[in-house]
């Protein structure tokens, strides 16, 4: 009989978490480390631990199945692998949402990126997006905006990182079954994305009446615009629904942890293999994406010298017993009450958690502890020491003398002794901001 949704995704799973794990109590090569099973409590699917997992073990790696990178960064991060692209000069001048590093151009990425239609799909979002972006709300509809204002040259910058994925995805849908058999040549570019998979990942309700309006207007217009071939892509409104409510169910920010406090996220993307993990305000696991691509720890095919991703691993920060859940924290949880978390998740993905940090009415003592740790004491004041950090990070980006670097490292520190001072957590950002701008400082 054919496999269960389940039984797919868990066989999936194991053989990449085999193929890629990385533990010293690894009992033999190939053992898995993860598997998918079914959540009785939801309907969905969570991922627990196939065997004893140690603190610091990569328990799976895998590529982006699709990514965006945010508007003040699109002309200088590759749309690709999210690798620096300042100065490549390969910004796309037609849709002026790609730009592709050196690496990457060297791969081919930017030629499949004309040829295959990408392009004249994005271009066709961004001038469906110029003609819907005056919708304003009005009442319980929607009506266009008389203004004429928009500069059609900053628009692309204006356009939600979860859109391009969107479009992208489904662009990358199309070419890949209309091109399956024909065009071997731009498969090797990117990883091959295992779509079945895919359509297993939760999806999160975005309708509304006013998004409906919108979605459909925008969704027509694009059709409107991309009509220059018969074989064009044409993209339905149940199918942008479709895509984009699994985009923002299981997107993941793309951090670059190497810049500054408040200016760290550069994009947003979809790890297919990485959607299947529960949620905790105290996690045993944290995600980390390897910014401008790498190989795949046990694959040769998916090397960086063979193909053009973002990596992301998957890493446990506390030893996991074997069918325990690997969980992650889908909210920055430092300095949040459980209250501003329980809002957030609410919010964001629909859900009220039940994790040891939250189950504070059970009289956990436990629970009351973790909720503490994640929690910024009353009368904190963060909101002076980090604009002391933004001051301190740009003087030292912008490295005038040594006088200026050593006159922050001094500040840095004092800021370190504020943080101490005042009880907060060494695991909140505050703090972890303070070891980056040392070591900016000494470097």
């Amino acid at each position: 009989s054919a496999p269960s949704r389940v039984q797919y995704v868990a066989k999936k799973l194991e053989e990449s978490s085999a193929a890629t794990s990385r533990s010293a109590a690894a009992p033999a090569p190939g053992d898995p480390s993860i598997t998918a099973v079914q959540d009785d409590r939801g309907g969905g699917i969570l991922t627990k631990a196939a065997r004893q997992l140690g603190r610091g073990d990569c328990v799976l790696q895998c590529c982006a199945t699709g990514m965006a990178i945010e508007s003040q960064f699109r002309d200088s991060r590759c749309a690709y692998c999210a690798k620096d692209a300042s100065g490549c000069g390969t910004l796309c001048r037609e849709c002026g949402i790609v730009a592709v590093c050196t690496r990457c151009v060297s791969i081919g990425a930017d030629k499949w990126h004309s040829s295959s239609g990408e392009c004249r799909a994005l271009r066709a979002l961004v001038r469906a997006f110029s003609a819907v972006f005056g919708l304003i709300e009005e009442g319980d509809g929607v009506r266009a905006s008389t203004s004429t204002s928009i500069n059609f040259a900053d628009l692309p910058k204006e356009i939600d990182s979860s859109y391009i994925i969107t479009v992208r995805l489904l662009h990358r849908r199309w070419h890949d079954e209309k091109e399956r058999s024909s065009i071997e040549g731009d498969k090797s570019v990117f990883p091959a994305i295992d779509w079945k998979l895919f359509d297993s990942l939760h999806k999160t309700n975005v309708r509304s009446e006013q998004y409906d309006l919108a979605i459909t207007a925008l969704c027509q217009k694009m059709g409107d615009e991309d009509n220059t071939s018969s074989n064009g892509l044409v993209i339905s409104k149940d199918a942008f629904d479709d895509v984009l409510e699994r985009v923002v169910g299981c997107g993941h920010a793309v951090v670059d942890l190497t810049l500054g406090l408040g200016n760290q996220t550069i994009g947003r993307a979809i790890f297919v293999e990485h959607s299947f993990y529960n949620h905790s305000c105290c996690p045993n696991a944290f995600i980390s994406c390897n910014i401008g691509g790498g190989a795949i720890v046990g694959t040769a095919a998916t090397g960086s010298s063979s193909c053009c991703a973002l990596v992301a691993s998957v890493h446990c920060l506390s030893n996991i017993d074997s069918d325990d859940d690997v969980c992650l924290s889908y909210i920055p949880t430092s300095g949040l009450c459980r209250n501003e978390r329980q809002k957030l998740l609410h919010d964001g993905y629909h859900f009220e958690c039940r994790c040891r940090a939250c189950r504070l009415d059970d009289g956990d003592v436990t629970a009351k502890e973790w909720d503490r740790c994640l929690t910024v004491p009353e009368g904190s004041d963060l909101e002076s020491l980090r604009e002391v950090q933004y001051a301190a990070n740009q003087t030292l980006v912008d490295f005038n003398d040594k006088d200026d670097i050593e006159r922050s490292i001094s500040v840095v520190r004092m800021v370190a002794n504020g943080i101490k001072n005042q009880g907060v957590a060494s695991s909140h950002e505050c703090a972890m901001e303070v070891h980056r701008l040392l070591s900016v400082g000494y470097a």
